[in-house]
């Protein structure tokens, strides 16, 4: 399926249900990131902070599509409005 097929109603909803757990799994990491530093497990610490950088990237990403997607409908709303307020030429 290409990008232009899919459903953007779907698409976004999917987002906003992932960009909130992912919220909570960041969260939940970097708490485990600090005990590991703290306990001096460097290894654990240097695995977290991978996960974290990866994890807070797609999340970036997501976060930054879906302000995008909502700009876009919030244009198309307003676009509507004029041209069903607009008199006939």
């Amino acid at each position: 399926m290409k990008a232009q097929e899919m459903n953007q109603d779907k698409l976004l909803a999917f987002m906003k249900t992932y960009l909130e757990g992912s919220v909570t799994d960041l969260n939940e990491l970097r708490e485990k990131f600090y005990d590991a530093v703290t306990a001096d497990d460097k290894e654990l610490a240097a695995s977290l902070l991978r996960e974290i950088v990866v994890k807070q990237a797609v999340h970036a990403m997501l976060l930054e599509e879906l302000a995008d997607a909502e700009e876009y409908y919030r244009l198309m709303s307003v676009m509507q409005k004029m041209s069903k307020d607009a008199p006939e030429a």
